[in-house]
């Protein structure tokens, strides 16, 4: 029997994905982001015989890297494909999904798993055939390495700027201000901050320790740099810390000189702090660092513990000094993960790579690390609650923890945490309590 020729196509309801790395220009009238969908809208409408027709729902992620899937609109369209109320994603280009291979991959699995057909305007391919799947892990491959090379070009000249003493972007520390005024911006001197620098230095050293510091700039109403983004809107201004005196005290800016990694060179800046000054303030810090080493990231994991230890039996003889935990590195690296976010999030840098630049490690350890905000918030609060390590090491690491952060869905997250928390335990021969943290997700 023919098919009859009114009969009306199958509806194939598209949702269209926008991405747009960098906040700037989108508050337009017609931004990248409607571009993307006014493109992705026109070529629907081409295949509106086929019965294709586009989901009103937006799915605009404005703002965020490609890098990682820790992204609102994404998740929403992912939640959406698993609950059946899409059959096909449209995207203006391959690279607007996602620039990596992992994510990428979990992408297009899990389109494979729920019939979701991938479209993109601008890179005509059929995901349903074998040459299809090639020709776009092809086209991904390029756009990874588009963004390695990226990476490799800032890094290579942040360090060139950095060896000319040129100081080369970053958050704005406290004494200096941004002169944007020539190609190349450098740091001025901001005189009524500088007295105020001047004067922490000179605390520290009359002092001899950081917590009268803190409470002398307390008590003065002393804070952070106060700056504005390009996007006008105003960051820092925080109370001082420990950590934030810390940071100044052994910041070589004070003193002319620029940082990268382990060298310092002269800059072109004028120096705040005379060179013995900062000198002998070295000197004091590393003398009263006890041989401790260099100062952890202070992420503040105090207010995250809820562990407390018990009570020693009652007895009359002198109870011995307790010895001092420290918090597991998988519950610090947790908190700085959190931390990195927050810092993108508020526009304190733009993406990962300037991250990466900003910690000295290599941008695949900064993706490593910012990549366990993809646990689900259950599990990244039984982290950060840990007991602390008195005797022994942790036995839960980062590494263990890809395979969990690497499941999209958050409800399949919690049985992967109890295997892997079981798997402690085992190993432990018991001496790990871990029953509470079970029971956490």
């Amino acid at each position: 029997m023919s098919k009859p020729k009114n009969e009306a196509a199958p509806k194939i309801r598209c949702a269209i994905y926008t991405r747009k790395s960098h906040e700037e220009r989108l508050d337009q009238e017609f931004n990248s982001l409607d571009s993307q969908r006014d493109s992705a809208e026109c070529f629907i409408a081409s295949q509106q015989a086929e019965g294709w027709v586009a989901l009103p729902t937006r799915y605009d992620d404005g703002g965020f890297s490609g890098g990682n899937l820790e992204r609102p609109a994404m998740k929403r369209l992912l939640a959406d494909i698993e609950a059946g109320e899409v059959d096909c994603v449209v995207v203006y280009k391959v690279d607007r999904l996602s620039r990596s291979l992992l994510d990428f991959a979990r992408i297009m699995g899990t389109f494979d798993e729920q019939k979701v057909s991938f479209v993109s305007v601008t890179q005509h391919f059929n995901t349903t055939h074998s040459m299809g799947r090639l020709t776009l892990n092809i086209l991904w491959s390029f756009a990874q390495f588009e963004r390695e090379i990226i990476g490799e070009r800032i890094r290579d000249k942040i360090a060139g700027q950095r060896r000319r003493g040129k100081w080369a972007g970053g958050i704005p520390v406290l004494g200096y201000d941004v002169d944007r005024t020539e190609r190349s911006p450098k740091l001025v001197i901001n005189q009524d901050e500088a007295v105020r620098v001047r004067r922490i230095f000179a605390m520290y050293l009359e002092a001899g320790s950081m917590l009268p510091v803190v409470e002398e700039c307390e008590r003065r109403g002393w804070a952070n740099k106060v700056w504005v983004t390009r996007s006008g809107k105003t960051r820092g201004g925080r109370p001082f810390d420990k950590s934030a005196i810390h940071t100044m005290l052994t910041n070589p800016i004070y003193a002319g000189r620029i940082k990268h990694k382990e060298q310092t060179f002269n800059g072109q800046h004028d120096a705040i702090v005379e060179k013995t000054v900062f000198d002998e303030v070295q000197r004091l810090l590393k003398a009263n660092s006890n041989g401790r080493g260099r100062a952890n990231v202070n992420i503040k994991l105090a207010a995250h513990s809820r562990r407390t230890i018990k009570p020693a039996a009652d007895t009359d003889e002198a109870e011995p000094r307790k010895r001092r935990g420290k918090f597991p590195r998988v519950s610090r690296l947790m908190a700085l993960a959190i931390q990195l976010d927050e810092m993108i999030r508020r526009g304190e840098v733009r993406d990962a790579t300037e991250l990466a630049i900003l910690y000295d490690i290599t941008q695949s350890r900064m993706s490593k690390i910012r990549a366990m905000t993809l646990l689900a918030p259950d599990i990244q609060e039984a982290i950060l609650n840990l007991p602390q390590e008195i005797e022994g090491r942790c036995q839960i690491h980062e590494k263990g923890l890809r395979p969990i952060r690497s499941e999209v869905y958050f409800d399949r997250q919690p049985e992967m945490w109890k295997t892997l928390l079981a798997e402690v335990e085992r190993e432990s021969s018991g001496e790990i309590d871990l029953v509470s943290l079970l029971q956490t997700p």
